[in-house]
């Protein structure tokens, strides 16, 4: 999905869950124009879902419904853009691969869906069906979303990951899900092109990351 002048997003490609919200579960090969008018300064994608934010911050998703990917009070999805519940006003969000989060004006973030790995970050493995804060008081610039884990950015450069840790993606020196922000540490590289590397024990200092 993209975004034309005047904010208008436009969707193409699979549509088995109506995540391209042109109203119809009719996959498309070209653009075609989200359904209801609505401007948007942002959209993001996930595996069978799509959120994007208005101009006054509010957040709208479409697609698949499962375990409350849309936060809009119903058990059924939309293949049409639909209010996110709750009145956090959003100025980043981030789709995974069933769950979403986001940034509020403060850098605070909020996360729903999906939780089995605790990719909400919520302290909790439960899925959260409206907008839940991420544990703890720190304060993000940036953040993304993967298919079970999420991390963020901190204006300071540092970066913190929760969920899924399976093939080690949350950069904490070993295994094992977490569901809260972590901060990402191993031993500095040698240099630029160089590939840090992990060990089984205790994570290593944090490193200081800026966004590209």
């Amino acid at each position: 999905c993209g975004i034309a002048a005047g904010g208008r997003a436009w969707c193409w490609g699979w549509n088995y869950c109506g995540q391209r919200g042109e109203g119809s579960d009719v996959s498309r090969e070209a653009p075609v124009p989200v359904a209801g008018g609505l401007a948007f300064t942002q959209v993001a994608t996930g595996l069978s879902h799509t959120c994007g934010i208005g101009a006054d911050g509010a957040a709208w998703c479409w697609g698949s419904n499962a375990r409350g990917l849309l936060c809009n009070g119903t058990a059924g999805g939309s293949a049409g853009p639909g209010a996110v519940g709750g009145s956090v006003a959003f100025r980043a969000l981030a789709a995974g691969g069933d769950h979403t989060c986001g940034l509020d004006a403060e850098g605070a973030a909020w996360c729903w869906g999906w939780n089995y790995f605790g990719q909400l970050g919520d302290r909790s493995f439960t899925d959260r069906a409206s907008p839940t804060r991420v544990a703890g008081s720190l304060r993000f610039s940036a953040l993304d979303a993967g298919e079970s884990h999420t991390c963020a950015v901190t204006p300071a450069g540092d970066v913190y990951c929760w969920g899924s840790n399976y093939y080690g993606q949350l950069g904490r020196g070993m295994l094992g899900y977490v569901t809260m922000p972590t901060p990402v540490a191993a031993a500095a590289p040698a240099g630029a092109a160089a590939r840090a590397t992990w060990s089984a024990g205790a994570p290593g200092p944090a490193l200081p990351f800026s966004v590209r």
